[in-house]
């Protein structure tokens, strides 16, 4: 080969790339456009088809349980938030909102507009317990575990994990 088909070969070459990056740009639009339609007429099943695809290819790790017996009573449902509303709805028929508040700290009020707008009563992070106790349960597991220990080395309560 010399020196003239080296050139002529790099010259087609460029003209070939160039031509195979259009084509996979081109491609990219058509579907982009196809995507653009779906989501136009169908948006319930291609939402359902991205979230099944997502829980497919990014599983949620499993939640921490937290399940124990106080109050002469088992707490034993599969969430712990559920565990923890629930004892707490206990406990105030046996203790003063001065105790929960000494325990729970920022995290009872006596009405939900008192918690920061990050906490809304609208997504199940503030709960009612009383109509002048409000819980939020924006926290992790483990301050939900501090807390109901708190309470019961506190009040003297037995608390048993199961």
């Amino acid at each position: 080969m010399n020196k003239k088909d080296i050139n002529l070969n790099k010259k087609y070459w460029n003209y070939f790339t160039s031509i195979l990056f259009f084509l996979n740009i081109l491609k990219k639009l058509l579907t982009m456009k196809k995507i653009e339609r779906l989501l136009e007429e169908h948006p319930e099943r291609i939402n359902q088809l991205i979230d099944d695809l997502y829980s497919e290819l990014y599983p949620r790790s499993p939640k921490t349980g937290f399940k124990f017996i106080a109050l002469g009573k088992k707490y034993d449902e599969n969430v712990a938030t559920k565990n923890y509303v629930n004892f707490i709805t206990d406990i105030t028929k046996i203790t003063e909102k001065s105790t929960l508040s000494e325990c729970l700290g920022s995290y009872v009020k006596n009405d939900p507009s008192q918690f920061p707008h990050s906490v809304k009563l609208g997504y199940k992070e503030i709960r009612k317990i009383t109509e002048d106790v409000y819980i939020s349960t924006n926290t992790s597991t483990e301050k939900k575990i501090n807390h109901v220990e708190n309470i019961c080395d506190k009040l003297g309560i037995k608390i048993e994990l199961i």
